[in-house]
């Protein structure tokens, strides 16, 4: 007579695959972090060049097909896509500009969160905003942007996009960001 035990460890095993991603995430912004703060990437003097360092390493860190840097106008009224970088090749645009006055709740929420995390731009508060002006235009689904900032005020925003199917934007992910 034999006795037969079964065990469903499907999820055991989404678990664990869940795990081996995060620990796999969590190395790639700890190499990141480490990069950024040994050898130092802000150059006032050459701000495209730092710009760059940081887009760079954050689109490896986190896995981006694409990231845009923006700068605050002087009077904080416009935000200026300084540069976008996509797989292999940075782009310095200095012509895309959005307003305050037609983004109101983007500029809110640049000026006063420390990172905006929309896994579907359509449906995020303050994003929505920008879906058919700028994200919709580019195939953009998902947006993370964080918060440039220096000397205690909101220079600009370092935005994270992704294209294609909706992505999850993790809680690992986006402590990355903030730091």
């Amino acid at each position: 007579q034999y006795v037969s035990i079964r065990a469903d460890i499907t999820v055991r095993k989404q678990a664990l695959e869940e795990q081996s991603a995060r620990s796999e995430r969590m190395r790639r912004q700890q190499e990141a972090l480490t990069k950024l703060t040994q050898h130092g990437v802000y150059d006032a003097i050459n701000l495209f060049g730092s710009l760059r360092a940081i887009m760079e390493t954050a689109a490896q860190a986190v896995e981006a097909g694409r990231v845009g840097a923006w700068l605050f106008s002087p009077d904080a009224e416009e935000l200026r896509c300084e540069a976008v970088l996509t797989p292999g090749e940075l782009v310095q645009i200095n012509e895309k500009i959005i307003k305050r006055r037609d983004f109101p709740d983007f500029f809110y929420a640049v000026e006063n969160e420390l990172i905006i995390a929309a896994d579907d731009v359509r449906a995020h508060p303050c994003i929505h905003e920008l879906v058919d002006e700028y994200l919709a235009p580019n195939g953009i689904s998902s947006l993370m942007c964080v918060p440039i900032r220096a000397n205690g005020k909101v220079k600009g925003a370092v935005c994270i996009e992704h294209a294609g199917s909706l992505r999850n934007w993790h809680a690992d992910v986006q402590q990355f960001g903030i730091l």
